[in-house]
């Protein structure tokens, strides 16, 4: 893409540092259109400059094919993660990996499936300096089965013998797997392509089994990405299909909870145009969830009053704004490169955390 520099100007002005990608200012940088000292001028922070002429797509591990009848381990977590292309479910993913890492969360397991893609997800998209490249998309239909343990350390006050208190530790572990959902799985579910393509028969009997063999709970996250009304439209329309579908079938007679999360929080805004604050976005989801979403709404509302408890509270009531999410990787610049805040990606492993049992009493 050819840029003028008044082109460059005009988006700086209007908070628009998306308009291209970072090869496309890279050229008007190296054509002379703009300097490096005039991104700077204009909101690019000093840190992102070197990024622009250093960024190159994450060179993403391929996933490994799975078995389902040969994953027989009970007592794990099983959460899953669903998004169409674009919604930013893949960054989100390496987000709250790459958080489990830094924040001493993550033990390996002892078998553990496509190891490499895990590794590559947690160290390949987000910097040590903590700025991200984004990928592009992934054409892949396969799913990701990716397990591991999610460690904390909880300390308690505690009466020792002679009723001093006294603070105590303890570690408990989550056995827990990310299930890596590609857009393009979706898409044949919904458009019913599970018996065109040996590639697609394999991947959606993978999930189908999944979903109904074990007895093991699970945490559903659907990504709806804020941004480009025309592709949230597609988006919502195809995870419409997709949960009335699960609904017919009772693929989610297992599951413990469903969380919606709309993606890009960070370019969240007013009427006006003006940014919506930090501490508004989640409300500002729930309101953009329920007035553009109805059918899904719905839809998942019904799942939830089965019968099955899905997201019920001790009163048996379902209040579905309580399960919606807004999340942001954090400031975004030409579309690929990301000073990574790990906010949104906390939230989540605290809903790991707290949702969800310790190995030391799950099922007992």
């Amino acid at each position: 893409m050819v840029l003028t520099k008044k082109e460059i100007l005009d988006n700086f002005e209007k908070n628009d540092y998306n308009f291209c990608l970072p090869i496309d200012i890279r050229g008007s940088i190296d054509g002379k259109t703009i300097s490096t000292k005039e991104l700077e001028n204009n909101g690019i922070p000093e840190e992102i400059i070197p990024h622009i002429f250093s960024y190159s797509e994450p060179d993403l591990e391929s996933k490994q094919h799975i078995n389902p009848k040969e994953i027989r381990e009970q007592g794990i977590l099983e959460v899953y993660f669903w998004g169409l292309s674009t919604s930013g479910k893949t960054c989100a993913l390496a987000g709250i990996l790459k958080t489990i890492q830094n924040d001493g969360y993550f033990g390996s397991a002892k078998n553990c499936y496509n190891e490499e893609y895990l590794q590559s997800l947690k160290d390949k998209i987000i910097h040590n300096d903590n700025i991200a490249y984004f990928p592009g998309r992934s054409p892949a239909t396969d799913i990701s089965y990716m397990n591991f343990d999610l460690k904390r350390e909880n300390s308690e006050k505690r009466k020792n013998i002679w009723g001093k208190e006294k603070m105590t530790s303890k570690i408990t572990t989550r056995k827990i797997a990310f299930i890596d959902l590609t857009g393009e799985l979706i898409k044949n579910i919904v458009e019913n392509k599970e018996r065109s393509e040996n590639t697609n028969q394999v991947s959606i009997y993978t999930l189908k089994t999944l979903l109904n063999s074990s007895s093991n709970r699970k945490i559903h996250f659907f990504f709806v990405d804020y941004n480009n009304e025309n592709k949230n439209l597609n988006q919502v329309s195809k995870l419409e299909q997709l949960i009335a579908i699960f609904k017919k079938e009772k693929y989610f007679d297992k599951t413990d909870f469903i969380y919606i999360v709309i993606t890009k929080s960070d370019t969240f805004r007013d009427k006006t145009g003006f940014p919506i604050l930090k501490n508004k976005r989640r409300d500002f989801a729930k309101v953009f969830f329920n007035e553009k979403c109805k059918t899904l709404r719905t839809n998942i509302i019904d799942i939830c009053k089965s019968g099955k408890g899905i997201n019920m509270d001790r009163q048996g009531n379902v209040n579905l704004d309580n399960f919606i999410l807004d999340f942001s990787m954090g400031e975004v610049y030409f579309e690929r490169i990301c000073k990574f805040d790990a906010t949104s990606a906390k939230e989540i492993i605290k809903i790991l955390f707290d949702k969800v049992n310790s190995t030391d009493d799950l099922y007992g």
